[in-house]
């Protein structure tokens, strides 16, 4: 039967600690490879309810609040007419649909 020493060594520790040390004063590379995001959306289901009580106000709120893309789900008994009228009032636009 083979012994294994698993023990670390004074100079195989040291060089560990500095790599670690070396590698802990790079910048993340996600950061580096961020990009911003442009747009984004709400998804109005999570509105529903709202939604269905003052359609027109709650989409005046949430363009208030900026934001400028909706992902609808259910037209809350509105033609296409009338929702692209209340999303360019609120200078809105719905590049998805949920169904």
């Amino acid at each position: 039967m083979r012994k294994t020493d698993k023990s670390l060594g004074r100079r195989q520790f040291l060089g560990n600690g500095l790599v670690l040390a070396a590698g802990s004063l790079l910048p993340p590379l996600s950061l580096a490879q961020a990009r911003r995001v442009e747009r984004v959306g709400l998804q109005l289901y999570t509105l529903r309810n709202e939604l269905s009580q003052d359609f027109e106000g709650t989409l005046a709120k949430v363009a208030e609040l900026g934001y400028r893309e909706m992902e609808f789900a259910g037209y809350f008994n509105r033609s296409a007419r009338e929702i692209r009228q209340v999303l360019d009032d609120n200078g809105m636009s719905s590049p998805a649909a949920h169904i």
